[in-house]
């Protein structure tokens, strides 16, 4: 599904057709079961700072599904452009919950019991891995929104203009193309070659510590630290891809598509070649205190699958990671400075 293909202003009244929504929600229904009920180890999720890690873990999830979404085929879709837009809509959420399922089954990730500072047991845990699924499973656009009813847009801060290609494709009356078979045979490909490269993960045992001390003033300058070191290399691969791939895809159907593929091997690669493990970062498999022992301890399929994540962070680019801690940055009690106000006694989160 290629990225630019959803997100689109629709008409009032146009909503996904019946089969998008069935098979949306059968995709939800599996992706909360897997993830749920079917946690594939034993290891806990031990972070160093409970919420910003956690947060920092959902976060992780929302780019994972927002990268891999890209590649996963279009069905039961309408061929008017807003029927079309909402229809591709729906399914993104039932194919965001699948990927989501497979995240937190494989993590052990809890939402609530995670974010908050409840004691072991006071949320069910099956129920609350099925959450996390539900909130990852919107991508970063989802987990804004939900973060944007947490931390309100303050009102001093500018409003974004709309984007003027974006509306202009919403009244164009012209369908949203599909990609071809070679840019979407090109995905498949991708996919399973950046699958290929972190199986180098395999046998090792050290790891590039991305955490800086864990004691900050601001919960944003917190977690933005955790994602520091993957910035740069997403803003590597960022430039090589655009001056590359995205100057040679000339379809503009294909071009998400063919620069999403490069970019994920590319992801894959540098996160391999930087030794980048953002989930055993984080306190994931059970990764507590040093980092090194974590990862020498971890089982092959965990080390396998935290350098594909890692890479497929790295391959969501800058923005996202931008826009995640723009959102955290802003606080509902901000006001303009003055020379004569008084310090705020309450820091932003």
């Amino acid at each position: 599904m290629a990225t630019g293909q959803t997100g689109e202003v629709t008409k009032p009244g146009v909503g996904p057709h019946r089969r998008a929504l069935a098979a949306s929600a059968a995709l939800v229904v599996i992706g909360c079961l897997v993830g749920a009920f079917f946690p594939g180890g034993e290891d806990v999720f031990a972070p160093r700072v409970k919420t910003i890690d956690a947060l920092a873990g959902l976060g992780v999830g929302a780019f994972f599904v927002d990268r891999l979404v890209t590649f996963l085929p279009v069905f039961a879709v309408r061929e008017t452009p807003d029927e079309r837009t909402a229809d591709i809509d729906v399914l993104r959420l039932g194919y965001g919950a699948l990927l989501g399922g497979l995240f937190v089954a494989i993590t052990n990730l809890p939402a609530v019991g995670s974010l908050t500072a409840g004691k072991a047991g006071d949320v069910n845990g099956d129920a609350d891995r099925a959450i996390a699924v539900l909130v990852i499973a919107g991508g970063v656009v989802g987990l804004s929104r939900i973060l944007s009813r947490l931390n309100p847009k303050p009102k001093t801060d500018a409003t974004k203009a709309p984007d003027p290609d974006a509306a202009a494709a919403a009244t164009s009356g012209e369908p949203v193309p599909l990609p071809s078979p070679t840019a979407r045979a090109i995905g498949y490909a991708s996919v399973a070659l950046a699958a290929l490269a972190a199986l180098l993960a395999l046998g090792d045992t050290a790891g590039t510590e991305l955490l800086a001390a864990d004691k900050q003033a601001d919960g944003t300058i917190a977690l933005v630290v955790r994602f520091a070191t993957v910035l740069v290399a997403a803003a590597i691969v960022e430039q090589i891809v655009e001056r590359t791939a995205g100057t040679y895809a000339k379809a503009k159907r294909d071009k998400p598509l063919v620069t999403g593929a490069v970019s994920l091997v590319l992801g894959v690669l540098i996160a391999r070649v930087m030794d980048l493990y953002l989930l055993h970062n984080l306190g994931f498999f059970g990764t507590t205190g040093d980092l090194d022992k974590g990862i020498e301890a971890s089982k092959n399929i965990e080390l396998w699958f935290d350098a594909f994540v890692t890479g497929a962070v790295i391959a969501s680019g800058t923005k996202p990671l931008h826009d995640l801690s723009a959102r955290l940055s802003r606080s509902p009690e901000a006001k303009p400075a003055t020379r004569a106000s008084a310090p705020d006694p309450q820091s932003p989160r």
